[in-house]
């Protein structure tokens, strides 16, 4: 397989915000998905990545048929049982870093954004 972008994806990822999301959406995100379950698309087939809090856990995963793919999250250590330690590394998180820069199959394709955060909190208010 190859790991390797395009010429038009590495144009898209250089146009991607690598500003931090913060800690102070981090929060809001951690307080959300505790409250709500999951930031995620749900139609059929791949739905991109989302946030999940399951089983007390934070997880950033791919979505499949709406569901978390939790061994995904369990491969790339992005499993989290200490909600600080789940907002540290959200807030250190952007646009770019989450882009799945690593895997051009997937890259940049309905993956976790700062509006696709801000659009979920906005429409919990």
């Amino acid at each position: 397989m190859n790991n390797q972008l395009s010429p038009e994806q590495q144009i898209k990822l250089e146009q991607l915000s690598q500003k931090p999301f913060g800690r102070e959406l981090a929060g809001k995100v951690a307080r959300f998905l505790k409250e709500n379950g999951s930031i995620a698309y749900n139609h059929r087939d791949y739905c991109g990545t989302g946030l999940f809090y399951l089983n007390h856990q934070y997880l950033h995963t791919a979505v499949d048929d709406g569901n978390p793919v939790v061994y995904f999250a369990e491969e790339r250590g992005w499993v989290f049982s200490d909600p600080h330690k789940f907002i540290d590394w959200l807030a250190m998180q952007s646009d770019h870093s989450l882009s799945m820069h690593d895997n051009p199959n997937i890259f940049s394709n309905q993956t976790i954004t700062r509006h696709r955060l801000l659009a979920a909190l906005n429409r919990s208010d």
